[in-house]
């Protein structure tokens, strides 16, 4: 059932089709339930122009039982210049419980965020951008003359179904656009990880952790929902191995990842080196109290160094304390500009969008 479309927002999305060129990759995905498309959340799917298409995971990835879940999965951070540059913005979804904080009254590419779309019901099969820029090594990059724009809000990237830019969605389930606000009781998709094919179309190699329950952790050399997997194939059995378990991320047992972003810079499958991780845990891990933080919090921890720190407070990414991440994903910033980079993943040019006041909201000191 469709809930309708918005005439301004046909009007951006004509006007983006026309500018956008070819076709962009299709995305791939894991969900945290099956919801109301009936997908399982041990599978890893890709957007389809009639709906999800099973790609992978399930027994490629080593997983047996119907009771497995994927927390999080993501591809392989490929060498080059997203590894030397170390710059990226944040992608990542929600669950159904995230409410998100207003955007700023200056400014918006589309304005729909975080608050914007639990306000609609519809943010947990959605995709948000940072309005911010990150170092990997140094964290947020100043707005002042810097690539952030000032804002510590979040931007939709990827809606849950079409119609929005084009192909900017998950072919889920409601199907409706950002401006709909969805009637009390519409049962609504929950994405939980996202990656995309490599550049010559193949599935990437990727990492991922499980859900603290899943019967096929102890299978692959687990004893935690915060251990974490490498796998070279996620269509073939035996191609999985144990990337790092959670005490060498200085985490404890009861501790469950939940967003995940892993940095393996000499490629080998294994954490060691330069290699860091960056994730968030589940609203029920022990490890948030003892840190100091809450589950949209993201965390990082690198090799040899043994204990996680905070990396950026929920309440920068345009989220409140209580809100959760369950999909984390750093995209390569572009043009040394968050905005741009946000415009050039739309794609959709500022001119085409009411921008507001052209002053900032500076807030670079840290927390």
């Amino acid at each position: 059932m469709g809930y309708g479309r918005s005439p301004s927002l046909m009007f951006l999305i004509g006007a983006a089709v026309g500018i956008a060129g070819p076709a962009h990759a299709q995305v791939l995905f894991t969900v945290n339930d099956p919801g109301p498309s009936a997908l399982s959340p041990r599978f890893v799917y890709e957007r389809g122009l009639g709906g999800p298409i099973l790609v992978g995971g399930g027994p490629g990835m080593g997983l047996f039982s119907n009771m497995d879940q994927l927390d999080d999965f993501g591809a392989v951070v490929p060498d080059g210049p997203e590894i030397s540059s170390l710059q990226f913005i944040i992608c990542f979804s929600v669950d159904r419980l995230s409410a998100g904080t207003p955007a700023p009254g200056i400014r918006a590419l589309p304005p729909f965020n975080v608050f914007d779309q639990a306000q609609k019901r519809q943010q947990a099969a959605d995709l948000f951008g940072t309005t911010e820029a990150f170092n990997r090594l140094t964290g947020r990059l100043p707005s002042v003359g810097g690539p952030s724009m000032g804002l510590f809000n979040n931007i939709l990237l990827r809606n849950q179904s079409p119609t929005y830019f084009g192909d900017k969605d998950f072919s889920l389930l409601p199907n409706a656009d950002p401006t709909v606000a969805l009637p009390p009781g519409v049962p609504i998709d929950d994405v939980d990880g996202h990656a995309m094919r490599d550049p010559g179309g193949g599935l990437p190699k990727s990492y991922y952790s499980l859900s603290s329950t899943s019967p096929s952790l102890t299978l692959l050399g687990g004893t935690s929902g915060a251990d974490i997997f490498f796998d070279t194939d996620i269509t073939t059995p035996g191609s999985e191995d144990l990337f790092a378990d959670f005490e060498r991320l200085g985490l404890v047992q009861q501790d469950d990842i939940d967003g995940l972003t892993v940095y393996d810079d000499n490629g080998d499958g294994r954490f060691n080196g330069t290699d860091q991780i960056f994730f968030s845990l589940t609203r029920n891990s022990p490890s948030l109290g003892l840190l100091g933080a809450g589950p949209a919090d993201i965390l990082t921890v690198r090799a040899g160094i043994g204990f996680p720190q905070i990396f950026e407070f929920a309440t920068n990414l345009g989220l409140l304390p209580s809100d959760n991440i369950d999909g984390l994903k750093f995209d390569p910033l572009l043009f040394d500009s968050a905005e741009r980079t946000l415009e050039s993943k739309l794609p959709v040019p500022a001119t085409l969008i009411p921008m507001g006041l052209s002053a900032l909201a500076p807030r670079d000191r840290r927390r």
